[in-house]
């Protein structure tokens, strides 16, 4: 890089986007996302929720408390109205009022109870009870 020049925040963060999700595509099993305030997370989740939502690939977002789990789900949801996903929560959990009108969203308290979406957004206490045979099998109806 050329002496006095920088980059503008907005530039590196889709530069990192576009690194992480080709390393998510070729094969890489997690990411681990860990900035300060306004580095970016939320618009990885987004895109990552999206593009590989959209082509069936995998994907499990943990986020916490609750609230964030909606807002990550709301947030694609809104953007990509045909990206199917799923959340997990507590049998009796009520989501925002807002996430009932994403019709290709499905909340459950098992994975296998999601219908097979390919992006899976949950508790760290949630997805922690998601096996290994559920997500054959969530991938295989992909």
């Amino acid at each position: 890089m050329l002496a006095g020049l920088e980059v503008p925040p907005a530039f590196e963060v889709e530069r990192v986007i576009t690194a992480v999700l080709a390393d998510l595509r070729s094969g890489y099993q997690g990411v681990v996302v860990d900035s300060p305030p306004g580095g970016g997370k939320s618009s990885l989740v987004v895109h990552a929720a999206i593009d590989l939502a959209i082509v069936g690939e995998p994907l499990i977002i943990i986020a916490q408390p609750n609230d964030q789990v909606d807002d990550v789900i709301d947030r694609p949801a809104q953007k990509a109205p045909e990206a199917r996903m799923g959340w997990l929560s507590a049998a009796d959990y009520k989501p925002l009022d807002r996430l009932e009108g994403h019709e290709v969203v499905r909340g459950a308290a098992k994975a296998a109870d999601l219908g097979g979406p390919a992006v899976i957004i949950g508790t760290a206490a949630k997805c922690a009870t998601v096996t290994e045979g559920a997500l054959t099998r969530i991938e295989g109806n992909s």
